[in-house]
């Protein structure tokens, strides 16, 4: 995806459309708009190419150039590539297109910095978000896909988290804002997250910067609550969960540290871990709610699922794997939430009328 008007992709596109008519792969050029006047293309109609334009009645809004890669030019079967959302999955395999063992994609937002050198400072990757209230966990998930060859295992890079001034991307004066937190990522061949514990409401701008590296990619983000384990909307608040941290004065504690002093409950995640060793001792406690609670704020996530469905529970990740496709929907990007509240929803009919398909 590229746009005519940007210095980045005046340098990189005429490396791409060479390495595209070299190496027999196959490429789709796409073009935001406003678009080159006829004669002044980036890529000419008469390279051979396919050429696809993004319609000029919307708006668009993104940092080019961005590079998608697909295996075999849909799925794969990587570990290290994410899901594809369930819906759009199911799309694909009524479309012939994948099979249900390959539901992942290779797909990573990359600022192109090869086109420079390595001295060079930037592009850089740059994430806007406004964090909603409560208290959170927000992860960075990237794995070096190609780090075993070349300059790909150059990639080293640093996070920086400061406030942002608005709802959007704004880079005017991030480096003098105060920085919040910062991390690095390395070494990340076989997939890392990089997380942080924020708080909202608050507008966070966060850098990816390239730090001398090859060029700087990040495969996805994710906002997750970090003290509920039933989250909204796949646990409505009228389900009645029964809460997990009643039971036990020292988890009570620390959900009351989380809320009355956040950094100071991050440095305490251990204690679940140790906690989780008296419950495993205890065989009354082995599969009491307070256990799923350890597990889950040590990250233990498998033996916390599998707790969850000994408890009664319908877990989030069998929600996600039981939304289908209605076969109308054109696109489904931002209705991921629509999905889940109608399979929740019918899911929660009276047992004389079968639950249907989720529909949005």
């Amino acid at each position: 995806i590229y746009s005519n008007d940007c210095d980045h992709c005046r340098q990189f596109v005429p490396q791409a459309v060479a390495e595209a008519t070299s190496s027999g792969a196959q490429y789709a050029f796409v073009e935001l708009p406003p678009f080159a006047p006829a004669g002044a293309e980036l890529i000419p109609v008469s390279a051979g190419l396919k050429l696809l334009r993004l319609s000029d009645k919307q708006e668009w809004f993104a940092q080019t150039p961005i590079v998608m890669q697909m295996e075999n030019g849909r799925a794969t079967t990587d570990p290290r590539s994410m899901e594809m959302p369930p819906v759009y999955m199911h799309s694909r395999v009524l479309r012939g297109e994948t099979t249900w063992d390959k539901y992942r994609r290779q797909a990573e937002h990359d600022d192109h910095s090869e086109a420079y050198p390595p001295a060079h400072e930037g592009p850089n990757l740059y994430y806007s978000l406004n964090i909603p209230p409560g208290l959170y966990i927000l992860s960075f998930y990237n794995t070096n896909k190609d780090g075993h060859t070349g300059d790909n295992r150059l990639r080293d890079y640093r996070f920086s988290v400061r406030s942002s001034r608005s709802g959007y991307v704004s880079l005017d004066g991030f480096n003098e804002r105060p920085e919040l937190a910062s991390a690095r990522q390395h070494d990340f061949w076989g997939g890392t997250y990089k997380r942080f514990l924020v708080r909202g409401p608050s507008a966070l701008t966060i850098e990816i910067a390239r730090n001398g590296s090859y060029s700087t990619i990040n495969a996805g983000i994710f906002l997750d609550e970090a003290l509920t384990e039933q989250p909204d909307p796949y646990f409505p608040k009228s389900a009645g969960v029964p809460p997990a941290l009643s039971s036990d004065l020292l988890l009570a504690e620390l959900s009351a540290l989380a809320q009355r002093n956040p950094a100071q409950w991050a440095t305490c995640q251990p204690l679940y871990t140790r906690l989780l060793r008296s419950y495993m001792a205890d065989p009354e406690s082995r599969q009491s709610p307070a256990a799923a609670t350890c597990y889950f704020q040590s990250h233990q996530f498998v033996p916390w699922e599998a707790l969850q469905k000994q408890l009664g529970l319908t877990t989030a990740r069998e929600i996600e794997k039981a939304l289908r496709w209605d076969q109308t929907t054109f696109a489904c990007t931002g209705k991921g939430r629509q999905f889940v509240q109608a399979y929740v929803a019918a899911m929660a009919k009276p047992a004389t009328q079968p639950a249907k398909a989720a529909q949005p």
